[in-house]
């Protein structure tokens, strides 16, 4: 991970691909344990659906980036594997190795999520057939291999603010947006998928480090 210069990239700098969090989305902290207590006997949280949004409705298993330093480009990508599955669209293996290779041209360098946000809004997301995982390979780079990705564009994502983290953190979770988080004291990018309480706060990551890592990888 490399932490976001927010001087050069300020809040909301992605404009429509990643705009600024309006505050008529902040969800009332008084309504907080309300709502996840009622996500939770409806089992409707994300980990619910991750856990059936995957082949033969089974669990979506997670990326795996091996030793390749681009967490930051497969915490967006977790999220949008969970996006297709809130909308019901059937599972597809999706690869981060593509928009991280050609953002680092073809280096293994660190980064931080909204790099790769930023490319998935013009780009896609390559599948997995097109672009093995594990793979920084030109060879992938071709005229069909984004043809085909750019019908995995994730363009309506919200940017959120280090100033008012946690109340906007909290927000999203609560309604189901997924959140890719990068953790500068963990030099690591992870997708947050869900709260498990709120005082203390603890939230459910999804990580990409495969399904053998903590509870099938989150």
């Amino acid at each position: 991970l490399e932490q976001r210069d927010y001087r050069a990239c300020p809040v909301g700098y992605l404009g429509d691909v990643a705009k600024a969090f309006d505050p008529s989305w902040l969800i009332p902290e008084v309504e907080w344990e309300e709502r996840l207590q009622e996500q939770k006997a409806t089992h409707s949280r994300l980990i619910d659906i991750r856990n059936t949004g995957g082949p033969n409705g089974g669990p979506i298993p997670s990326l795996d980036q091996g030793s390749v330093p681009y967490c930051w480009a497969h915490s967006p990508v977790s999220g949008a594997l969970l996006a297709r599955a809130v909308m019901g669209q059937p599972y597809r293996r999706l690869s981060a190795f593509g928009p991280g290779a050609r953002i680092k041209n073809f280096r293994q360098r660190g980064g931080f999520n909204a790099e790769a946000v930023e490319f998935i809004g013009e780009y896609g997301i390559p599948l997995h057939s097109d672009w093995p995982e594990g793979a920084i390979d030109r060879q992938y780079d071709n005229a069909a291999t984004w043809e085909h990705a750019r019908r995995n564009r994730f363009t309506d994502w919200v940017d959120l603010d280090p100033s008012n983290m946690e109340q906007q953190f909290v927000s999203c979770l609560l309604q189901n947006w997924m959140v890719p988080s990068d953790y500068p004291w963990w030099m690591h990018s992870v997708c947050a998928v869900a709260l498990e309480s709120i005082k203390p706060l603890k939230v459910w990551i999804w990580n990409s480090w495969g399904d053998s890592w903590s509870l099938l990888g989150m």
